[in-house]
């Protein structure tokens, strides 16, 4: 009779550089759905926070400059995204600030 062992790992954080090119997506296309600048920083200051880490913005009419690093540690990556060429939609920009939630509470649970 042959035997197997499931082991549990623990969740595992995704690096900085990653977790920039997607706040570098996210953000081109809330901002491209008409969010505004305060719901943008806010909502990538959710989902870095979710992963220990910190985002900083500047948002030109075009594009978005941003630098996320993990505190206390020489873990940094900065990224220039364009701004997506898209209509306003108002059903999109909430459900990509639902987004910033759920990653919000699915951290909680992974890395708590």
């Amino acid at each position: 009779m042959r035997q197997t062992s499931t082991t549990i790992s623990e969740p595992v954080q995704p690096t900085v550089c990653k977790v920039c090119l997607f706040l570098a997506d996210y953000s081109s296309w809330l901002l491209g759905c008409g969010a505004t600048c305060i719901r943008m920083e806010k909502n990538m200051k959710r989902i870095a926070g979710a992963y220990g880490m910190e985002v900083e913005t500047t948002i030109m009419p075009r594009h978005i400059h941003m630098s996320v690093w993990r505190p206390n540690t020489d873990e940094r990556y900065t990224y220039i995204a364009a701004v997506s060429h898209c209509s306003i939609d108002f059903s999109i920009n909430t459900r990509l600030s639902e987004l910033s939630w759920e990653y919000r509470r699915s951290a909680a649970n992974d890395f708590a």
